[in-house]
């Protein structure tokens, strides 16, 4: 086999590698597995001599504080270039815990190198102060990303003294908000007003599993632990307290260092088709204690059939708890 053939061999290899990253399936020890995707950006901003990883995504919430600061690539000398999302995704996988993520963006991604990013890393640290020491931000620990064309616009705005900030009324206080933001000289007169969408992300304690638990096995205390992650405007429905999973029995098989969703827990089973039940029959302040045979099987808040056993009247109950359950006349 010559050179030429070699060299040819290692491209394509490296080409498929890189594909693979691109629409292969990710795998995290301390992430969200089988649901991290990270998405790229179409424009970086690049700041310094080295984009890092968190330039390029932009839901970095899903990634680790180490995995943030990944050096990916140097910036431009120049004042563009571009780089395809093959290229990327081969530049991905001198970091081990990135072989195998998928990467969802645009097909080409543009590299932007700015003459001096000292207004804008300003305007980033002002705008930044402002949110945290705002309602409802402030009792939070968060932290802010500026997209590309907030990047640009304030780049292109140039030298200002202060800014002042306003947020707009906004639906939701996490993910993309949109802020009112005014440029001033040093005689306090308008140099620029523009709007921003920064995302604003809060760092919060969710559930992890520390063991391997299997479907429909009960959670135990044991089996959990928290674990810090930065989330956004979507929550993406994670458990964040033990109280709502201890005892509740699990919906799927779950590994140790997966991410605990709602979706997979289920409320425990609380009566048994033929279990002898409570019920307390409730009419107005008047109440009282029947048994009465489960005709189903049901979980806790489930609506149920069950049979009087004095009278045989079948009729319908709440399950409340373990073999227990509320009628209201």
């Amino acid at each position: 086999m010559n050179i030429y053939s070699i060299s040819f061999r290692m491209s394509l290899i490296a080409t498929a590698l890189a594909l693979a990253l691109i629409c292969g399936t990710m795998h995290f020890a301390n992430a969200d597995d089988g649901n991290r995707i990270l998405n790229i950006k179409e424009c970086i901003i690049a700041k310094d001599d080295v984009i890092k990883l968190k330039d390029f995504v932009s839901n970095t919430g899903i990634l680790s504080e180490e995995e943030r600061e990944y050096e990916i690539t140097d910036s431009p000398k120049s004042s563009q270039t571009v780089l395809s999302i093959v290229d990327l995704a081969y530049l991905f996988q001198r970091h081990e815990s990135l072989m195998n993520a998928r990467l969802r963006g645009p097909k080409n991604i543009t590299l932007k190198r700015v003459k001096s990013t000292e207004y804008l890393e300003k305007a980033r640290r002002e705008i930044l102060d402002f949110v945290k020491s705002n309602p409802p931000w402030k009792d939070w620990e968060i932290d802010m990303l500026l997209n590309s064309s907030d990047e640009l616009s304030l780049s292109r705005a140039g030298a200002f003294d202060s800014l002042e900030v306003k947020a707009y009324e906004n639906k939701g206080m996490l993910g993309p908000v949109a802020l009112s933001v005014t440029l001033l000289d040093n005689k306090k007169k308008q140099v620029e007003k523009l709007t921003v969408n920064p995302v604003i992300l809060r760092k919060v304690d969710v559930i992890v599993m520390n063991n391997n638990v299997k479907i429909g096995d009960k959670i135990k205390r044991e089996d959990l632990k928290k674990v810090p992650v930065w989330v956004g405007g979507d929550k993406k429905d994670y458990v964040m307290e033990e109280s709502k999973c201890v005892g509740y029995e699990l919906a799927r098989n779950i590994s140790s260092g997966d991410m605990l969703h709602s979706g997979d827990i289920l409320r425990p089973v609380c009566a048994k088709k033929g279990d002898i039940i409570w019920i307390e029959c409730k009419s107005g302040a008047l109440s009282v204690r029947i048994a009465a045979t489960a005709m189903e099987n049901g979980r806790e808040g489930d609506s149920v059939k069950v049979m009087n056993n004095s009278s045989n009247k079948i009729f319908s109950v709440e399950l409340t708890g373990e073999k227990e359950g509320v009628h209201r006349i």
